[in-house]
């Protein structure tokens, strides 16, 4: 056999083994069709990202894919009707462009800005601007523990009359019979979803700890008081840090936004005639 033949059929070989490889390749699984009109198509996969969207936060399945058929068909109506080339829908198009557009960049340019914020700057906005954070109606801060063993529970209160919150907290970490533990929380009354946590924090003294209570049977429940504020009340500057940082990051947005549009207002010779 020459040196040739030997190449012909080592090729021939290769070849063979690429076709039979490739056959072999599992094919992508066809996309699933949950709704069709005319030449629009509606896939699984799309449907499962549209009912991500806010809009459809609280819509069942069938609403969602009945709204986007509904809304098909009559743009296909609209379209044969010649709407879509009347000068009003091109001139909303236009404007519309122009909005997506102008939001879309907003969106990248703050994303892109630092939101960081050292607790020395939250201070001293909250010190500068304190009359902003009094409270509008009562407000509680608490430390609230849910258990779903009566034994734990009674444990865990002993453990916090004997010492303190962040104590009893770690010695029961990691227990399986504890549902819930938060501090310091923050909240105005109406936030406070449970009636009976709200007339046990109003009889409780400030550090004092509650009996153990139930709202739904089998689940006992601790708070602890830590600050009660009235109406026209100032809270303590670590009790509405959040808060405080909130104010403080949209005023800092509002002041950007302002400082973008003066520079781009510069860059673009806007003249606006009176």
């Amino acid at each position: 056999m020459t040196g040739w033949q030997k190449y012909k059929i080592i090729n021939i070989t290769f070849a063979v083994l690429l076709i039979f490889l490739l056959s072999c390749k599992e094919e992508a699984p066809p996309k699933i069709v949950v709704a069709k009109v005319g030449n629009s198509v509606l896939t699984e996969d799309e449907l499962d990202s549209l009912l991500t969207f806010a809009e459809n936060k609280n819509k069942y399945r069938e609403e969602v894919i009945r709204n986007w058929v509904d809304s098909e068909i009559l743009f296909l109506e609209a379209e044969d009707e010649g709407i879509t080339k009347s000068a009003d829908y091109l001139n909303l198009i236009e404007t519309n462009k122009k909005k997506i557009a102008a939001s879309l960049y907003l969106q990248s340019y703050f994303s892109e800005k630092n939101n960081e914020v050292n607790e020395t700057e939250l201070i001293n906005y909250y010190n500068k601007h304190i009359t902003d954070f009094k409270v509008p109606v009562q407000a509680y801060v608490y430390n609230h523990a849910v258990f779903k063993d009566e034994n734990k529970a009674i444990l865990f209160r002993n453990t916090l009359i004997e010492s303190d919150w962040n104590k009893a907290v770690n010695v029961f970490s990691g227990d399986e019979t504890i549902i819930l533990s938060t501090s310091n929380n923050f909240k105005y009354v109406h936030e406070i979803n449970s009636d009976k946590v709200k007339i046990v924090l109003n009889n409780l003294e400030l550090g004092e700890t509650s009996i153990i209570f139930e709202i739904i049977p089998g689940r006992f429940n601790i708070v602890q008081l830590i600050a009660k504020y009235e109406k026209g009340d100032i809270p303590d500057f670590n009790f509405v840090k959040d808060i405080v940082k909130q104010h403080y990051l949209s005023t800092k947005k509002t002041k950007s936004y302002e400082e973008l549009l003066q520079n781009l207002y510069s860059k673009y010779d806007v003249i606006i005639n009176r």
